[in-house]
């Protein structure tokens, strides 16, 4: 009996110490639950044993611990919670395992969108985009990819340039998508949009991407850049370790450009591997088979069953120069395709579309060299450039809306020019 008495005594022992433990483990939990700051524990195995954070996004963390050679402090883009997150790691040991714990901090850091002037993209979204649009691998010309293959290994910038509409971002994506490192993230910036904010966010020690690793950043429309932001951009690039840890992408329009020395500055003062886009005019022999491709896409898109050109057309569409390049191809042929009264492209609809397209080019090259009210001060050029809105308007009837559009410039400036003596 004193046996047993002994026994029961000793379990009642245990068990109270049992609600003990319970009882602080009760409270610590939720006193770390009441924290701002999110934590979370696991073993060596990557177990957790315990967490904070949404499942989901527990499990995200865990991924990018189990890539982590040295588990100190880790910066990370987590598309789950669409923002920026710090995660510094401690390690411990008890009964010979080891553990680690984990304190997670959002940053406050410029919204990722378009609207800012910069994108976040994974490697998946990127291919997936590129496997839809077929023609994005089609305006890369051959050469050009198999130049990527031999300096992949040897360069760490890539400058792309080239005219309006040659594809370029395409073949920036192309580099991307065909390397075998710097593919964690690929981070567009449009350089058109940088602002002193988006600055001090590339640098940013706790998440911007110049501190990063592993990822791919691409310069969009480089040539918008003024020659003192060039000098900034290049200081920073020199001045930080982003050339080692990271692969930058640009791609530079010739049509575009503020300063010639842009170019210069980027392609020697970074060691670019400079990759020329070559403009349709140099790839006619390709145009016919590109031209079909569209045209299919067109049909696809729109309904449509046009089964090609008549010979003439065909002749006198493949004779174009194409100034506007790819993007002029693209919405050409989709006008052509819409506007066609039987199964074959006509003659007379292929000259109607390219002559308006020359008064179009003409009336461009004219805005690019002198302002509106420069314009109205030089009476030759007035009355030039009257001559062709008065050609377009007239193919439209009479619509000043359409035609103003297809000129691209405002109804207020249309109609300055029309009521406008010289």
């Amino acid at each position: 009996m004193e046996s047993i008495k002994r026994a029961y005594e000793d379990a009642l022992t245990i068990i109270d110490h049992v609600n003990q433990v319970k009882h602080k483990k009760e409270i610590l939990e939720k006193g770390l639950l009441c924290l701002k700051q999110d934590i979370l524990f696991c073993d060596d195995d990557y177990n957790i044993e315990f967490s904070t954070l949404d499942p989901i996004f527990a499990s995200e963390i865990i991924k990018i611990l189990q890539t982590k050679s040295e588990k100190k402090e880790l910066q990370h883009y987590s598309q789950v919670k669409n923002s920026f997150v710090s995660v510094t790691v401690k390690t411990y040991i008890i009964d010979q395992q080891k553990y680690y714990c984990c304190f997670i901090n959002e940053k406050n850091t410029p919204p990722i969108s378009n609207k800012h002037g910069i994108t976040y993209q994974k490697k998946a979204e990127v291919a997936a985009v590129f496997s839809k649009q077929l023609l994005f691998s089609q305006f890369i010309p051959q050469e050009i990819k198999l130049e990527l293959k031999k300096k992949e290994a040897s360069y760490s910038s890539y400058l792309v340039f080239g005219e309006s509409g040659t594809a370029k971002k395409n073949i920036a994506y192309q580099i991307y998508l065909s390397q075998t490192k710097d593919t964690n993230y690929l981070i567009t910036i449009n350089c058109a949009l940088i602002t002193d904010k988006l600055w001090k966010f590339l640098v940013n020690a706790a998440n911007g991407p110049f501190v990063d690793v592993h990822n791919t950043i691409f310069f969009d429309h480089a040539e918008q850049l003024k020659p003192a932001s060039v000098e900034r951009l290049v200081s920073l690039i020199k001045t930080t370790n982003v050339l080692k840890n990271n692969r930058l992408l640009f791609t530079y329009d010739n049509n575009k450009t503020a300063d010639s020395t842009t170019f210069t500055r980027l392609a020697s003062q970074l060691g670019s591997a400079k990759l020329y886009a070559p403009a349709i005019r140099e790839r006619k022999n390709e145009l016919s088979i590109i031209t079909t491709l569209l045209l299919n896409k067109v049909n696809i898109e729109c309904s449509k069953d046009i089964m090609g050109f008549d010979p003439r057309a065909l002749a006198a569409f493949m004779a174009y120069d194409w100034p506007g390049n790819f993007d002029q191809l693209q919405y050409c042929v989709k006008e052509l395709v819409l506007n066609a009264n039987s199964h074959y492209i006509s003659e007379h609809q292929v000259a109607e579309l390219l002559n308006k397209e020359r008064l179009i080019q003409n009336f461009t090259n004219i805005q690019d060299n002198f302002t509106t009210k420069s314009s109205l001060q030089h009476p030759t050029l007035f009355d030039y450039t009257k001559t062709i809105i008065l050609n377009v308007l007239e193919q439209n009837e009479g619509n000043q809306t359409k035609t103003a559009i297809q000129l691209g410039i405002s109804r207020t400036t249309l109609w300055r020019y029309l009521k406008e003596d010289g």
